[in-house]
C-alpha cells in the first residue's frame, strides 16, 4: 500500500514539474517567430516579439588594442549577436541603400499585447545615415520625402514589410 501511494504521488508530480519546466524554457531565448534582416554597415532589423521590431546597430568587433577588425575584403566585422537600438518601437516597413536606412514605425501602447491590435494608420518615418550614425527622426511621409531629397539620397530599395517577415530574414533558432 505504501509503495502504491509513493508511485501514484510520483505519477502526478512528474507531469506537473515537466509542464512547469517546459513553460519556463519557452520564455528563454529567441521566440520561434523572431528574425533578423541584415542591412549595410552593421545595421539590422530585429523582430524581437510581436510588438517590438527595431532597427539595431551591431557592435563593431575590435582587437586587443581597440582597433576595428576587418575581413579579407577590407569590410568592418560586426558582432551580429548584440547591439544598440537605433530606432525602437514597432517598425512596419523599411527601405535602404548602401548608406541609408529608412523606417516606417508606429508607437505601441504598453497595454497592447497582440500585434493585430496595433494602430498602423499614422506611421512616423525615420532616416538613418549608417556611416555617420545620424538619425533624422519622427517625420511625416512628406517630411521623409523632403529629407531624402535634401540629402540627395537615391536608389533606395522598395519598401519591405515586417509582417510577414521579409524574404531574406534569418531566424536565429
Amino acid at each position: 500500500m505504501q509503495m502504491k501511494r509513493a508511485f501514484l504521488k510520483r505519477m502526478y508530480i512528474t507531469p506537473v514539474l515537466l509542464c512547469i519546466v517546459l513553460s519556463l524554457c519557452s520564455c528563454i531565448g529567441p521566440g520561434l517567430g523572431d528574425w533578423q534582416y541584415d542591412l549595410p554597415n552593421g545595421y539590422s532589423i530585429w523582430h524581437i516579439n510581436s510588438c517590438d521590431i527595431c532597427l539595431v546597430r551591431y557592435y563593431q568587433l575590435t582587437d586587443e588594442n581597440d582597433n576595428p577588425v576587418f575581413d579579407e575584403n577590407g569590410e568592418k566585422v560586426y558582432d551580429n549577436t548584440g547591439g544598440s537600438i537605433a530606432v525602437e518601437g514597432h517598425i512596419i516597413g523599411f527601405q535602404y541603400n548602401e548608406r541609408y536606412v529608412g523606417v516606417k514605425r508606429v508607437n505601441v501602447p504598453e497595454d497592447v499585447l497582440d500585434y493585430m491590435e496595433i494602430d498602423r494608420s499614422n506611421p512616423e518615418y525615420c532616416l538613418v545615415d549608417t556611416l555617420t550614425e545620424d538619425v533624422y527622426a519622427m517625420m511625416s511621409d512628406e517630411g521623409y520625402a523632403d529629407a531624402l531629397s535634401k540629402l540627395g539620397v537615391k536608389d533606395m530599395s522598395e519598401w519591405l514589410t515586417t509582417q510577414p517577415s521579409p524574404k531574406d530574414a534569418v531566424y536565429p533558432i
